[in-house]
């Protein structure tokens, strides 16, 4: 899956869900990297992602999973040439899923492998991703750690009862 971070940080954090799930689900083969073109990784960023110290996390129904903390040493604060990259997060399905948890409208195209094709987290090459889609399946959000210098600015979609209202 491919994700725009609206902020970039030294370390991240991914969630799994099978929150629409019917049975559970295995994940291994779990890594992020910088892409960078279409399904490829940028050599030297991409990273194995571990939950619990494991390279592999099963997902019960209903539930979700985040990432122990992994580290992006190419993420630093002072690198601008991260504004407007994209964060690869790639895993490998063990087996059925069922039905899967998924984001219709993503609105980035990513890619996948084929059905049966097995685990390409360590490929760097986007050989063995022939298919694109702009969905995100399972992967429910990334967490970035980011500078304490960082100033974020947050909107709410609630009016405010002190807000002059329209006569």
């Amino acid at each position: 899956m491919i994700v725009r971070p609206d902020i970039w940080g030294s370390r991240a954090r991914i969630r799994l869900s099978n929150a629409f799930g019917t049975k559970p689900v295995v994940f291994d083969g779990i890594y992020v990297g910088l892409q960078a073109i279409a399904g490829t990784v940028l050599p030297g960023t991409s990273h194995a992602v571990m939950f619990g110290g494991k390279p592999s996390v099963t997902v019960a129904p209903g539930k979700y999973v985040t990432s122990d903390a992994v580290a992006l040493p190419f993420s630093t604060p002072a690198n601008a040439m991260l504004i407007g990259r994209k964060l690869a997060v790639s895993f490998h399905v063990v087996g059925e899923s069922g039905p899967m948890t998924w984001h219709a409208k993503a609105l980035t195209t990513s890619y996948l492998g084929a059905p049966g094709g097995g685990s390409h987290g360590k490929d760097l090459d986007d050989g063995a991703l022939p298919f694109s889609t702009t969905s995100w399946y399972f992967l429910d959000a990334v967490e970035m750690l980011a500078p304490r210098t960082s100033k974020l600015s947050l909107r709410s979609a609630i009016p405010s009862p002190t807000a002059p209202r329209p006569r």
